[in-house]
């Protein structure tokens, strides 16, 4: 919960002082993104790309009892603010769900051009609402 309070603070901040025009996300267009939890179970990892102009992500994953698996295909929805980029990642079989397959929540890196951050994978039985946990970087 200290991240994602935390997140929701800096985001409150920096629009209330007028900082939604000056996103640094404003002209990255495609990311490539690495997420993994290792700490609990299921672990698990998954490394794809995400382009926010064509609405489209591949992401291959692998987890602990689960084996490996792939989420890709759309709709991409994505946010940003000037702390803040937000992708929710939906296979077209669940765009209507309420949990996207692939929630990842990211922060600019200071001195640096990559994010990090956290992210939540809905394994492929359909669990729960996601597995979070995982840490997300992308560059």
């Amino acid at each position: 919960m200290g991240r994602g309070f935390s997140s929701i603070v800096s985001l409150a901040t920096a629009m209330a002082c007028g900082g939604e025009d000056r996103s640094p996300f404003a002209d990255q267009t495609s990311w490539h993104v690495k997420l993994a939890r290792g700490d609990e179970h299921p672990t698990y990892s998954c490394e794809g790309t995400v382009d926010t102009v064509a609405g489209d992500a591949r992401f291959d994953c692998v987890a602990e009892r689960f084996g490996s698996w792939n989420v890709n295909g759309g709709p991409v929805q994505h946010t940003r603010s000037a702390v803040l980029l937000r992708l929710w990642i939906r296979t077209p079989g669940t765009k209507d769900a309420v949990q996207p397959d692939i929630a990842i929540d990211l922060e600019p890196v200071v001195g640096g051009d990559r994010l990090r951050g956290w992210a939540t994978v809905v394994l492929p039985d359909g669990s729960g609402n996601g597995h979070p946990g995982a840490t997300a970087e992308a560059w």
